[in-house]
C-alpha cells in the first residue's frame, strides 16, 4: 500500500502543476479516509463495540460529491 507521505507529496504536486481547483475534491476525499481512519480507531477502542473481538460495525466518512458513485445499490 502506498504511504501516506507519498500520496500528500502528489496531491501537492498536482496542485502545483494543475492548480488548487483541480484538485480539490481529491484533496477532500485524502482528508475523508484520514478522518475515517482516526474515527474507526477510536470506535476500536471502546469495548462495547466488539463481541468477542469482532467488530460489530465501521466507520467511514465521505463528504457528499467528492466520491464518485457508479451505480446506485437498493437496500
Amino acid at each position: 500500500m502506498i504511504s501516506q507521505e507519498a500520496e500528500e507529496l502528489m496531491l501537492s504536486k498536482l496542485k502545483m502543476e494543475l492548480g488548487i481547483n483541480a484538485v480539490n475534491k481529491m484533496t477532500q476525499m485524502f482528508k475523508d479516509i484520514v478522518l475515517s481512519k482516526e474515527m474507526h480507531a477510536e470506535f476500536v477502542k471502546n469495548p462495547n463495540n466488539t463481541v468477542e473481538d469482532i467488530e460489530l460495525t465501521s466507520v467511514q466518512i465521505l463528504t457528499n460529491g467528492n466520491w464518485p458513485i457508479d451505480e446506485q445499490v437498493n437496500c
